[in-house]
């Protein structure tokens, strides 16, 4: 009887991890690209030929320094974009691993709506957030806080808008915070039909 070495078996598992979450960002990436309204096969719009035409030289200036802030800022300040770019399918994997590079040990400030707030297990406590804008298929984060801070976390409820500051520690399924703070929460009141 041939029993495989552990390595092999890990590595194994590890190309099954990854390919189930690019099937889940790919799944998710469908989800999110609903129809919008007067848009179709019968609403197609005749784009005119000044718009059609491309620049006769096929290397066009441009500017890139008016590119820096947009392209370095967004995803430190924003869930949903942060999010949007890394989980790209139309990126290569060496694209996502430049952009992971990029922004892990990089400090964030989002506005975010509380999830969950996990029970504290070995001396940390995490917090489950999403971006507040998108609602079918929300971006996540988690964020983790040392159990000294359960004071804080136990003020949070389901649904209050929060900003949240941290430095991205690593990307798995979503971002994942370390040095985590909550600032200028409001309580958000859930209604439920009876």
């Amino acid at each position: 009887m041939y029993v495989q070495p552990r390595d092999f078996k890990i590595n194994s598992l590890k190309d099954d991890v990854s390919q189930l979450k690019d099937e889940l960002v790919r799944l998710r990436k469908e989800q999110q690209q609903p129809v919008p309204q007067g848009e179709g096969p019968n609403n197609v719009q005749e784009i005119p030929e000044t718009e059609r035409s491309l620049p006769t030289s096929p290397f066009t200036e441009i500017d890139e320094s008016s590119f820096q802030g947009i392209a370095t800022e967004l995803p430190l300040t924003s869930l949903r974009i942060c999010y949007q770019r890394w989980s790209d399918d139309k990126q290569t994997e060496l694209q996502k691993q430049k952009f992971e590079t990029d922004f892990v040990g990089k400090r964030v400030s989002w506005n975010v709506e509380v999830d969950s707030v996990s029970e504290t297990a070995q001396e940390k406590i995490f917090l489950y957030v999403t971006d507040p804008v998108d609602h079918w298929d929300r971006p996540r984060a988690r964020a983790d806080f040392p159990a000294t801070d359960q004071d804080i976390l136990l003020k949070l409820r389901k649904g209050d808008r929060i900003v949240l500051r941290g430095t991205i520690k690593e990307f798995f399924l979503w971002p994942s915070l370390r040095d985590c703070k909550v600032e200028d929460f409001k309580h958000v009141e859930l209604v439920h039909d009876a």
